[in-house]
C-alpha cells in the first residue's frame, strides 16, 4: 500500500528567481526546469505519530516535452528510492508541468508513477489535476492565493485497481523570508503556509503545513505538519552541492 501511495505522489518542481528579495520570486530558480539539468536530493522524514524515520533519495531532470491530457508540457522524470522495514521501494515518476518564467508561475498537470518493491512491480498510479495545480512565486509577504481543483487517481496493481476522485481547496500564503538552520547549515528561505481542505466520500478533512524553500537553489529545505517533519539532507544540481 505504501508503495502505491508513493507512486501516486507526483513530483512537483520548485524554482528560483533572483529578483525582489522581499517576494517569493527570490525562490524561483529557472535552471531547475532546463532540459538535461540533473537534480539530486536526499530527504529525511520523521513521523512522531508512527514512530518512523525514513530517508528518501531522488534523482530528477527535465527530459523534454510531451503531450499529457491534450497539453504540451515539460516532462520531468524522476527516480526515488526508500528503504523501509527491510524492503527497498523504488518509484519511477513522469510528471508534466507548465512553466511561465515571466510570471514566476508553475503548474502541475499530473503524472504517472510506477513502483517496485525489491525489484517486483507493485503497480502504477496516474494522477490528474483539474485545473492544473498552481504554484505562484509572484507574491509578496502576506499575500495568499486559493485554488479549487479535482484530483483524480487511477491505480493499477497485480491485485487489481480502480479510480478515485477528490475535491481539494488549497490556500498557499507567503509568510516572508526566514533564516532557517538545518542539516545544510543556515539558509535564507521563503516560508509558506499551506492549508489544504479535502472533500471525499462525504468527509471533509483539513491539513495545514509549513514549507521553506531555499533562496539559493529553489529546493524545498523543510516541510512541517503536526507530527511529521521532512528536511533536506543533501542537494546537488549537475553534481554541484547547493
Amino acid at each position: 500500500m505504501k508503495a502505491m501511495c508513493a507512486a501516486a505522489a507526483v513530483f512537483f518542481l520548485s524554482i528560483t528567481y533572483a529578483g525582489n528579495l522581499a517576494a517569493a520570486a527570490a525562490c524561483f530558480n529557472a535552471r531547475l526546469v532546463e532540459q538535461g539539468v540533473v537534480v539530486e536530493q536526499r530527504y529525511r522524514t520523521v513521523d512522531k505519530l508512527e514512530g518512523s524515520r525514513t530517508i528518501v533519495n531522488s534523482t530528477q531532470s527535465i527530459v523534454g516535452r510531451e503531450m499529457f491530457k491534450g497539453k504540451n508540457a515539460l516532462l520531468a522524470r524522476s527516480e526515488s528510492t526508500v528503504k523501509e522495514g527491510g524492503n527497498t521501494i523504488t518509484v519511477n515518476t513522469d510528471s508534466y508541468i507548465l512553466v511561465q518564467k515571466a510570471k514566476k508561475e508553475v503548474r502541475s498537470l499530473g503524472g504517472v508513477g510506477q513502483s517496485f518493491m525489491n525489484g517486483v512491480d507493485q503497480g502504477t498510479a496516474e494522477i490528474r489535476f483539474q485545473p492544473a495545480m498552481l504554484f505562484r512565486y509572484n507574491v509578496s509577504r502576506g499575500q495568499a492565493h486559493t485554488q479549487r481543483l479535482t484530483v483524480t487517481t487511477k491505480a493499477t496493481s497485480p491485485l487489481g485497481g480502480g479510480t478515485t476522485s477528490m475535491k481539494q481547496t488549497i490556500t498557499r500564503k507567503y509568510l516572508g523570508r526566514q533564516a532557517l538552520k538545518g542539516p545544510l547549515g543556515t539558509r535564507q528561505t521563503c516560508k509558506f503556509r499551506v492549508t489544504t481542505i479535502i472533500n471525499q466520500f462525504l468527509t471533509r478533512t483539513k491539513f495545514v503545513s509549513t514549507e521553506w524553500y531555499d533562496v539559493k537553489s529553489g529546493m524545498l529545505i523543510k516541510e512541517f505538519s503536526p507530527g511529521v517533519t521532512t528536511v533536506l539532507l543533501r542537494g546537488t544540481i549537475d553534481g554541484v552541492k547547493i
